[in-house]
C-alpha cells in the first residue's frame, strides 16, 4: 500500500513524516457536508533516500502486513468479546457475569494489541520524493 506524506523533521537517518488519514468521503471532503475532519498522524521512518523538511514523499508498506494489522486491531477484540461471553455463559449460565467477563476480555485484547503494536505494525518505508504537485520524482533534489 502506498500513501503520501510530508517530512516535518529530520534527525540523523530518521524523518518525521506527517501522514493525512483518509476520510470517509475520499478526496471530496470539501464538497461533503458530513462535517468529518480528516486528522493525520506523525510517524518516524528510516530516511534512506535523504528526504528533507518540507518534501512530499511516497510511503510504502506491504499490503499483507497492513491487512494483518487491521485484523488484529478490528477483529481480534470482537473475537475476544464474543468468545469470553460464550464460554462464561455456557459455564456459569449467568448473563450478568458473562457480560462483565466479555467486557474484561475486550479490554484485555486491546491491552494485548497495545503491547504487541511494535511487533505487528507494518514496516513502512519512504520510497520516493515527490514533486510539489505530488507526482513523480523531484528533480530539485538530484534524483
Amino acid at each position: 500500500m502506498n500513501q503520501k506524506g510530508t517530512v516535518i523533521k529530520t534527525e540523523q537517518n530518521k524523518a518525521l513524516v506527517a501522514v493525512p488519514r483518509a476520510s470517509a468521503c475520499g478526496e471530496h471532503c470539501a464538497s461533503c457536508s458530513g462535517g468529518c475532519q480528516s486528522k493525520g498522524h506523525n510517524v518516524w521512518l528510516e530516511n534512506a533516500i535523504g528526504a528533507e523538511v518540507g518534501d512530499r514523499v511516497l510511503l510504502s508498506a506491504p499490503t499483507s502486513a497492513v491487512l494483518l494489522g487491521s485484523f488484529f486491531v478490528y477483529l481480534l477484540p470482537i473475537f475476544f468479546f464474543f468468545t469470553g461471553y460464550g464460554i462464561t455463559y455456557s459455564v456459569a449460565q449467568n448473563t450478568g457475569l458473562a457480560i462483565v467477563v466479555s467486557l474484561l476480555c475486550l479490554v484485555g485484547s486491546m491491552l494485548l494489541i497495545h503491547l504487541l503494536d511494535k511487533k505487528i505494525a507494518p514496516k513502512t518505508e519512504i520510497i520516493e520524493i515527490l514533486n510539489p504537485d505530488g507526482s513523480g520524482k523531484d528533480d530539485s533534489h538530484g534524483f
